[in-house]
């Protein structure tokens, strides 16, 4: 008698547990599309992830046809499709109805492609120090071809001349250097003791007044932005 209640609950948990199990399946819909890129080719093993507010999640991929099905329980879901070099598509609120087949296609945009340059500095490069400025006259016009000479210890290490817009750089090691600066119709203007250090942005800018004359003279000088 005993066993014979055993085996009927037995079968009774297994019936109601079968029965539980069709009645979830039977609640299941189906969704079904086609992923593809904008110009309509298909994409193979393009991802496809579902997230119900329910917090049940599904997942799948497409096939060699860009096809992809899966079911998945009734809920509003945000949905996702990701596939390697194509920007992702996201769908919020898909609404999906209980017992029913759906159809979604999509297509996918190409990422943009950004490409990284490492290019390696020695340690001599990461000294160095852009010098620039603007030779103006005493009316504020700059000053075009002006000759400017650096020197260190006396001996020169640059020579360069400013652009139509008086304008000139020049690349220095940090250390002390003197300045010339000369042009037909002024005075000769030298800079002693120009100091260059190596700034966070590695950038110093340096602007210089030239007098009317031809005879050599102390610089009128706007202040600098160094340290």
């Amino acid at each position: 008698m005993k066993l014979l209640l055993i085996l009927l609950l037995v079968f009774g948990l297994f019936t109601f547990t079968e029965a539980q199990e069709i009645s979830v399946n039977a609640e299941k819909s189906t969704l079904r599309g086609t992923v593809t890129d904008i110009n309509g080719a298909v994409l193979v093993d393009a991802r496809v992830n579902l997230v119900g507010r329910s917090g049940r999640a599904f997942s799948t991929s497409t096939n060699d046809q860009g096809v992809f099905q899966i079911e998945v329980n009734p809920d509003i879901y945000r949905i996702e499709f990701s596939r390697e070099y194509f920007q992702t598509y996201k769908i919020e609120g898909f609404r999906v109805a209980n017992r029913s087949r759906m159809q979604l296609d999509v297509a996918l945009n190409v990422a943009p492609i950004i490409d990284t340059v490492d290019i390696p500095m020695s340690r001599e490069e990461l000294k160095q120090v852009f010098v620039s400025g603007t030779v103006y006259d005493p009316g504020g016009a700059a000053v075009s071809g002006t000759e400017i000479t650096v020197r260190s210890q006396n001996k020169t290490v640059f020579q360069t001349k400013t652009n139509a817009d008086g304008r000139y750089e020049v690349v220095l090691m940090p250390g002390r250097y003197s300045v010339e600066f000369s042009s037909p119709g002024f005075k000769r203007t030298v800079i002693d003791d120009i100091r260059v250090v190596n700034t966070a942005s590695r950038k110093i800018q340096r602007d210089v007044v030239m007098e009317i004359g031809s005879v050599v003279n102390s610089p009128i000088v706007v202040p600098p932005s160094l340290p």
